[in-house]
């Protein structure tokens, strides 16, 4: 009877083992930044649509007027008739209906008590505000009921000014609107400090519209509507 030998099994050395590593390693090198080019591939489509979408948004508010008190044609506020034709007054008398024979009365308090307090007002909506009753926003602060703060942005689901519906999955959108200087040294997102009420009111408002696209990038289109 022949006996055979079994022969006793053995791991990995520990000079293996490193090699092993250092191969791996270089590997990672080459294949890591390949995956990243794969996955980011339709970057300039997902951006040339998050583009889109903001410059639609953005396009619209600017179409609309500066407040909810501002007339017909925009410009201020009509709020008097000189008595002499022109020229600036502390008080005035009410205007009548042909604009040509008013003018705007600038004191230092026109700004505050002709300006609404940034946000929706009741006749923009039918009692329970909704990013879908766009049709009804007629000025450039109502958008501001799509600020990220409050909760009420748009995402997944959006809506043009009409209040048609449509879906682009993984996208965010989110509008701000604040009251600024119109001499502010910068009118980016954040700085200066803005006011949102009418006390804190000024000739010109910023808008703020920001995406935030599926890839997690967020970038935003910032705009200044005037009074003027």
């Amino acid at each position: 009877m022949r006996l055979f030998k079994q022969k006793k099994s053995r791991g990995f050395s520990l000079i293996e083992l490193v090699m092993t590593i250092i191969i791996l390693s270089f590997l990672s090198l080459i294949l890591i930044p390949l995956f990243k080019t794969i996955e980011k591939g339709g970057d300039p489509v997902i951006r040339a649509r998050g583009v889109a979408l903001a410059q639609a948004l953005m396009d619209e508010i600017m179409n609309k007027k500066f407040d909810e008190n501002t007339p017909m044609g925009g410009g201020p506020l009509v709020t008097g008739e000189s008595p002499s034709g022109a020229g600036t007054g502390t008080t005035c008398t009410p205007c009548d209906d042909n604009r040509l024979y008013c003018y705007h009365c600038i004191y230092p308090s026109y700004i505050e008590q002709n300006a609404s307090a940034i946000g929706l007002e009741a006749n923009d909506h039918d009692g329970s505000p909704a990013a879908s009753e766009r049709s009804k926003w007629d000025d450039v602060d109502d958008y501001d009921f799509l600020n990220k703060s409050a909760g009420k942005f748009e995402k997944n689901t959006f809506w043009d000014q009409d209040g048609n519906k449509f879906t682009m999955k993984g996208y965010k959108r989110t509008v701000t609107v604040t009251y600024i200087p119109s001499n502010a040294g910068t009118i980016t997102e954040g700085s200066p400090p803005g006011g949102k009420l009418a006390a804190q009111a000024t000739d010109t408002k910023r808008v703020v519209v920001t995406v935030t696209m599926p890839n997690g990038e967020i970038f935003s289109l910032v705009s200044l509507k005037c009074n003027f």
